[in-house]
């Protein structure tokens, strides 16, 4: 029987909770980046949910090659209970969580441990794999440092799911698998969660972790390599949304309103229930594409007779050339270096190499920040457009 927090050698051990279901084309890269850890001193423990594509024989074969993997099968749960089962089994000082279709950089457990000191808990940054040729960074939206005692801890928690100041949502990067926990802490906070909760589990147990911390570290690196699937669950249409999103409301709104600071954490939840409520209504539903709430609102003064290139079709894009369309403006091609993905969900963007090929008086940029925008605006320049057929207006965001 291991001791909890059982040291080897001076360094405390570290159990790793992977919850798998259906992940065989990805758990092989997922075990191998954690068994291939420099922070040896690990305590893997694979979940496998009820998985039917090899996942559940491949898990049981890997434990035969490192005795510091325990396999757990459990029927079908979802991935609250599969975490549950790993946090139960678990004899570790520190917590940490790998999905079993993700992968970590060989030094992140080693990083995390060395940094987190006395604290309760560290987060680090994400690399968010939309693509392979599209990677994104995604780090906590707070200084470096340690944030320790009442005044500290009360700058994350005034700001932690919204800030009101820059209106950034979740400034504190919500997922569970990017922090490494103090075991003993987070057992007592995720038996509490529900299993119902299908959604933004997540959030609600690195909220309620968050108000038992004492001291928190903020690291700007980036360890952890999430794996977008369209086949993910979270991608998938979700006529329950709304019900799912008030069962997140309700699991913290309790507790928000018995702590010190419950006013202002019960507005940051409000603020989130009502932007996560319109991007359901708009994207994951499957709503009819003309019930949409329009989230930016696009400056289009004196362009009214111009032959117009949209540039753009992110969320301020969709927006705008809905905007266009809808009150009678000339777009008469509508371009994002992303061009393939926006196809693919049936929007008719092209690539920016037509724009050379298209006649036009302007070309507007359609996109939420202005250094974003700088950078289209150098890109197009150098491909020889004319600087002053570039503009960009900042849009009105109303969510």
């Amino acid at each position: 029987m291991k001791k909890d927090g059982q040291v080897s050698g001076g360094t405390p051990l570290v159990s790793v909770v992977i919850p798998a279901y259906n992940v065989r084309p990805y758990i092989a890269q997922c075990l191998d980046s954690v068994r291939g850890q420099t922070y040896d001193n690990l305590e893997i423990i694979l979940v496998d949910d009820g998985s039917t594509d090899g996942t559940e024989n491949y898990c049981d074969e890997a434990a035969l090659l490192d005795a510091r993997i325990t396999v757990l099968h459990q029927k079908n749960e979802g991935v609250v209970s599969a975490r549950n089962a790993g946090i139960g089994s678990s004899h570790g000082k520190y917590l940490a969580f790998v999905d079993g279709d993700d992968w970590a950089e060989s030094d992140m457990i080693a990083e995390m441990v060395r940094q987190i000191g006395d604290s309760d808990m560290i987060s680090v940054g994400v690399y968010q794999e939309q693509s392979p040729d599209r990677v994104m960074e995604r780090i906590d939206r707070f200084a470096q440092g340690t944030y320790e005692g009442g005044q500290a801890m009360a700058g994350l928690y005034g700001k932690m799911i919204y800030d009101r100041e820059t209106d950034c949502l979740q400034p504190m990067t919500s997922w569970i698998y990017n922090k490494l926990y103090v075991c003993g802490k987070a057992k007592e906070i995720h038996e509490k969660i529900s299993k119902e909760l299908v959604f933004a589990e997540d959030s609600v147990f690195l909220y309620l972790y968050m108000l038992e911390c004492k001291s928190v570290v903020i690291c700007g690196r980036c360890f952890y390599h999430y794996r977008y699937r369209e086949g993910s669950a979270i991608h998938k249409i979700n006529e329950n949304m709304l019900a799912d999103i008030n069962k997140v409301y309700l699991a913290l709104a309790d507790t928000f309103r018995r702590h010190p600071m419950g006013g202002e954490l019960l507005y940051q939840l409000q603020r989130w229930v009502a932007v996560k409520a319109c991007i359901a209504v708009n994207e994951t539903m499957g709503f009819d594409s003309r019930i949409h709430i329009p989230e930016f609102i696009a400056d289009l003064g004196r362009l009214q007779d111009k032959e117009i290139v949209l540039y753009g079709a992110g969320r301020v894009g969709r927006d705008t050339y809905g905007q266009m369309k809808e009150f009678g403006f000339k777009v008469v091609l509508w371009v994002d270096r992303d061009y393939g993905r926006y196809q693919e969900q049936g929007l008719p963007v092209r690539s920016p190499k037509e724009i050379l090929k298209c006649g036009h008086d302007l070309i507007l940029i359609a996109v939420e920040d202005e250094k974003v925008a700088q950078e289209i605006r150098k890109s197009m320049t150098a491909e020889g457009v004319p600087k002053d057929r570039i503009i960009w207006r900042r849009p009105m965001k109303l969510y």
